[in-house]
């Protein structure tokens, strides 16, 4: 179905007569373009904030995921990789007792 969708929206797009005079769509076309990736590409990830189209909500989750992956990533550093040598690790705790 989805690629059903974004062929017909292609097609579309690509064989409209009038780009500056959108064609009138009935129900069925409008409910098929509901799983087209291309247009609902365009609209997550635009970024224009007076967009009609725009989903105002996913800014807050843009946010939210790039603090995640930050977070994620300091984590990641900090505590698992140092883990990947444990060997080296017991090296390093050895010789600081052994230092002091």
């Amino acid at each position: 179905m989805i690629l059903t969708a974004t062929l017909h929206d292609l097609w579309f797009s690509y064989y409209q007569m009038q780009p500056d005079q959108p064609k009138k769509v009935g129900l069925p076309v409008k409910a098929l373009r509901c799983f087209s990736v291309l247009t609902n590409g365009k609209k997550l990830l635009s970024t224009k904030s007076a967009a009609v189209d725009n989903l105002a909500c996913l800014n807050g989750m843009r946010v939210l995921s790039t603090t995640w992956i930050v977070l994620y990533h300091t984590y990641y550093e900090a505590i698992i990789n140092p883990m990947y040598n444990p060997l080296g690790l017991l090296k390093v705790l050895y010789n600081k007792d052994n230092a002091g």
